[in-house]
């Protein structure tokens, strides 16, 4: 004899057509930024060293790298590594506001993944400057 019974589910309270549009809509938005791939490009701004726009998951960034040469007061035989992270909002950029909490944080995230891969011993006299500017956040800014 074969089992015939099949459950049937009970349906969940709010489960009108609107919330289910809803769920789908939120489940399309969510596999479609998962498939987006991430996006690069180098060189994006003219008088910085190197810089890199980069795109991922509905956050922009924009980086720039420059070395400097540090005066003779402050020698140093191994080089030295500044970073500032800063977060677009609605106001402009002002360059001697003070950070927030966020934004220091991320610095310093920043300067020790910096340090891990850079070789400052191989850069006497020299302090490198590093400045990311977080243009967009679409959860993705501290990854």
């Amino acid at each position: 004899m074969k089992n015939c019974y099949v459950p049937v589910r009970r349906p969940r309270p709010g489960a009108g057509a609107e919330a289910k549009a809803a769920r789908e809509a939120r489940r399309h938005a969510l596999a479609t930024q998962e498939r987006a791939a991430p996006r690069g490009e180098l060189g994006v701004v003219a008088d910085a060293s190197g810089s890199a726009f980069y795109e991922c998951a509905g956050t922009k960034v924009i980086c720039t790298v420059r070395p400097r040469q540090t005066s003779h007061q402050s020698f140093s035989s191994q080089g030295r590594l500044a970073t500032d992270v800063r977060i677009v909002t609605a106001e402009p950029i002002d360059p001697t506001a003070q950070r927030t909490d966020e934004e220091r944080q991320l610095s310093r995230f920043a300067k020790d993944a910096l340090e891990a891969s850079i070789q400052l011993a191989r850069l006497p006299k020299m302090l490198v400057e590093v400045h990311a500017i977080v243009l967009q956040r679409g959860g993705a800014a501290a990854s």
